[in-house]
């Protein structure tokens, strides 16, 4: 997240056009009437690729960093828990 963060940050205060850092940033800069705005042309090639990025983006987080949930054992403090919200007389059958 820092790498990010920093990558993000510096392409904003050091970069001439602010970091095209998503779609709407994109399409708000065709509006402006700067040197670090972007032609409407190139707008429209460069949107659907900022769209594959996050995909690709969001497939290997998922690829990377999915855990599957443990499932809750008798002992867990959650299970107990969640007992409790199921059947509100848990303290007194001590079911646990």
């Amino acid at each position: 997240p820092l790498a990010v963060s920093l990558w993000v940050g510096g392409g904003y205060f050091f970069t001439s056009s602010s970091i095209f850092a998503n779609p709407a940033v994109t399409i708000g800069r065709i509006f402006t009437n700067t040197f670090a705005g972007i032609e409407p042309s190139s707008a429209f090639v460069y949107i659907p690729f900022q769209v594959v990025g996050a995909l690709l983006g969001f497939g290997l987080v998922q690829f990377f960093f999915t855990q599957q949930p443990s499932k809750p054992h008798k002992g867990d403090v959650l299970y107990q828990r969640t007992c409790m919200l199921v059947n509100r007389d848990f303290f007194e059958k001590k079911t646990y």
